[in-house]
């Protein structure tokens, strides 16, 4: 399986306004670092936006998750091929 067909590109998004741009100084540590969002001016953590995207988040690692499984049982299934002691529905 390759990793790169599970690949996934994510706007978080300002929880007060909607809009997906942020600006921060990459000078300061992650772990202090403000976003700004650039429509509204509020400032969110990392853990905050994560936090406050929790569901889009979850969303797209559900889908991914269900992705990795079909593949695996395709992998799985062309491995064991013609097996006398596996059969695959």
């Amino acid at each position: 399986m390759k990793s790169k067909n599970y690949d996934r590109q994510l706007s978080l998004t300002c929880t007060t306004c909607g809009e997906s741009q942020f600006e921060y100084d990459d000078k300061i540590s992650e772990e202090i670092r403000g976003y700004r969002c650039v429509c509204c001016d509020r400032v969110f953590t990392k853990d905050e936006l994560v936090k406050e995207n929790g569901e889009i988040l979850e969303e797209h690692l559900n889908e991914i998750g269900e992705e990795v499984l079909k593949d695996a049982v395709k992998e799985l299934k062309k491995a064991f091929k013609g097996s006398k002691y596996i059969k695959f529905k």
